[in-house]
This record gives structure tokens, C-alpha cells and sequence, in this order.
């Protein structure tokens, strides 16, 4: 079972053609301008759009538990909602929603079948997005399989939080990959994403891209093959960032490492 927040049809932002936009739930992040936070845990989320709110308190009427309020304002204690979906069902103006719900694969996959028309006219496919659309890997790993069995065309909206190695299995299946860079802006970044920003990086580099982000590093530099022979402890590298003095560090299962142009150092 995959969780999934949201399936959005006839997208046309998130690559080419008309495509479906599959946002599926989990991320590793909690980014302060997050346009996505219900998608950040793997719980079903009541969401309340106060725009379409009409006050008539049919909501809070219904819930057995007492987890809806109007002080005056709609207020949710989610303490108390056990996700029953009795509010939402009463909600006539459609001002309650939930953010998460179990599919397998083949419900996924009717869904996306809708549209096949559209993609085929317009050279479009399917987006995974979310929160982190590899945060579920796993189930995630085998639904990119089947559609690129059946011809789609994929991409994958990022972050770049995860291991290498979950790259290093998906990459072959897609066709595009959209990294979020969280900032350009590098004071901000060393604040809030030093570490995010450093494994971003690493994952560019493994599908080969180079990387441009301010002068955090130069735009030449790509990913090196380091081995036992160049002095790290591990080949398995996780992470690799330039800080302001120019030392290169290199994350790694056996250890933090600082390069300063001829060796390696543990720290």
C-alpha cells in the first residue's frame, strides 16, 4: 500500500505535456515555506479551507469526539480525531478534506490509465511528487517499475533526501528528475539547511549534473570517485559540500572527512 495526499489530473507545470500529479505523503523535511505540510507525516491529516467555511457547524455537530470547535473561528484538536471522516461527509461546501489515504498499486494505476489519451497527444506522463516521493520507497520503488513497463513517461519532483543508494536504483527509471533546491541565498542556507544542501548536491552529481548555487561550490566540480587508496575509510559516500574556507568535506558511512586539495582527514 502506497499513502498517497493528493492525485492531481490534467497537471501541465510539472514537466512536459498534460500529465498526472501523483503527491504522496512522508518527507523528511519540515520546510518553513512548505506549500505542501500536510505531506510531511505519513498520517491522515484534516485539512479546513476557511475560504469555502460557511460557519453552519454541521462539522462539529457530527463529531462523536468532540474534536471540532468554533471560538469563533474552526479549530481541530488533534488529539482528540481519530480520522473517522464524518465531518468532511456533512460538509456540503466542501471545506473539510483528508490528506492521506491507503491505495495499491493497481487503484494508483486505474487513476492514472484516465488520461492516457492526453499523455500520448501531448507527449506527456506521469509526476511523482509529495513531501519526498522516495520517502516510501519501497512500495514507491515498484509502482516507477510497472509504469515504465508500460511506456510512461516519468518524472520526479525531489528533495534529494536519501541515501545514494536509493538513487542509484530509481535513476535508471526516470525520465526527469525537478530537484528542489531549498535556497540560493548562502547565509540562509548555512542557517537553516547546511546538511540538506550538502546531500542535494550529492545526488545532482550522481545523475550528473552540474551544480551552480552561489559560490558554495564551483561550477566545474563534480562528483570524484574516492576509493581506499585516496584515504577515506569508506567508498560509500553520502554527502559532499564546500564550505567558505574552501575545504571540500565528504560525508560518509565511516566518518566525516575534510579534503584540502591533496589529502583526507577524519574528523
Amino acid at each position: 500500500m502506497i499513502k498517497v495526499s493528493n492525485i492531481e489530473r490534467f497537471a501541465t507545470h510539472d514537466g512536459p505535456g498534460i500529465r498526472t500529479t501523483i503527491f504522496l505523503k512522508g518527507c523528511p523535511l519540515h520546510c518553513p515555506w512548505c506549500a505542501n505540510p500536510e505531506t510531511w507525516t505519513l498520517d491522515t491529516i484534516l485539512m479546513h479551507d476557511e475560504k469555502k467555511c460557511v460557519r453552519c457547524h454541521c462539522c462539529q455537530k457530527v463529531c462523536e469526539k468532540k474534536a471540532i470547535d468554533f471560538d469563533p473561528d474552526f479549530k481541530i484538536n488533534r488529539n482528540l480525531c481519530d480520522g473517522c471522516q464524518k465531518c468532511m461527509d456533512v460538509c456540503i461546501p466542501e471545506a473539510i478534506s483528508f490528506s492521506g489515504k491507503e491505495m495499491t498499486i493497481d487503484e494508483i494505476l486505474e487513476e492514472i490509465s484516465k488520461d492516457d489519451a492526453y499523455y500520448k497527444n501531448s507527449n506527456g506522463g506521469i509526476t511523482l511528487s509529495g513531501g519526498e516521493p522516495l520517502f516510501q520507497f519501497e512500495e514507491v520503488f515498484k509502482l516507477i517499475q510497472i509504469l515504465k513497463e508500460k511506456g510512461y513517461h516519468i518524472a520526479i519532483e525531489t528533495t534529494g533526501m536519501y541515501n545514494l543508494n536509493v538513487l542509484k536504483k530509481v535513476e535508471p527509471y526516470i525520465d526527469l528528475f525537478l530537484h528542489d533546491i531549498k535556497h540560493l541565498n548562502k547565509e540562509k542556507i548555512s542557517l537553516y539547511f547546511l546538511t540538506i544542501m550538502a546531500c542535494l548536491i550529492a545526488c545532482l552529481f550522481v545523475v550528473q549534473k552540474i551544480v551552480k548555487a552561489d559560490d558554495l561550490i564551483p561550477s566545474d566540480y563534480r562528483q570524484i570517485v574516492f576509493d581506499q587508496e585516496s584515504g577515506l575509510g569508506s567508498s560509500e559516500v553520502n554527502c559532499v559540500f564546500q564550505s567558505k574556507s574552501g575545504y571540500i568535506w565528504i560525508g560518509t558511512e565511516g566518518g566525516l572527512y575534510r579534503y584540502d586539495g591533496s589529502s583526507f582527514s577524519l574528523y
